[in-house]
């Protein structure tokens, strides 16, 4: 599973399933898009980063894995989660942040900060501690319980007219 799947589940526990159960994929948003374009370099630069800095560092510990954007540090890291455009809501963001630092505390060391940067501003900074690691694994545990499942889960359906998987989700409400 990736990291995305974590972010997303904090949005709405179904999408994980809907895209392991019934194989659909969420397609290309302008949003998404416009993310490949930001400059991680610029993000480093204006947050003033310790040396080394690492771009788009791909990690895996048991069964998460993901690309964190930009990785600082030698002994103790800082963690950036780099987005185009910040948004009012973003707390399924967060719990993407915390998961690249989950992986970065178990695949290299001691993580030092993570930072939400949005729309050139960081809009979140933690100092991750054993609470939030052990959280990071509840939750991967919860998202493989739920894609072995042949059912989808119980969802908050208040989000249902505001997500890409309205279309196919088979607990939504929302109707053409």
């Amino acid at each position: 599973m990736t990291v995305s799947d974590v972010k997303q589940y904090h949005f709405c526990k179904a999408i994980p399933w809907i895209n392991y159960v019934m194989g659909f994929r969420e397609p290309q948003t302008f949003s998404m898009e416009e993310g490949k374009k930001v400059s991680h370099e610029e993000a480093a630069k204006s947050l003033n980063l310790p040396q080394p800095i690492k771009y788009e560092v791909c990690l895996k510990y048991r069964s998460l894995h993901g690309c964190v954007d930009i990785l600082a540090g030698e002994k103790s890291f800082t963690v950036v989660e780099n987005k185009a455009y910040r948004r009012i809501n973003f707390s399924h963001f967060r719990y993407q942040l915390m998961a690249y630092a989950y992986l970065v505390r178990h695949s290299l060391g001691v993580v030092e900060k993570a930072i939400l940067f949005m729309n050139g501003k960081v809009a979140l900074e933690l100092e991750p501690t054993e609470e939030h690691y052990t959280y990071v694994d509840h939750v991967v545990k919860k998202i493989e319980e739920v894609i072995k499942s042949d059912r989808p889960p119980i969802v908050n359906k208040d989000k249902c007219d505001f997500c890409q998987y309205r279309r196919v989700c088979p607990v939504t409400t929302y109707s053409f």
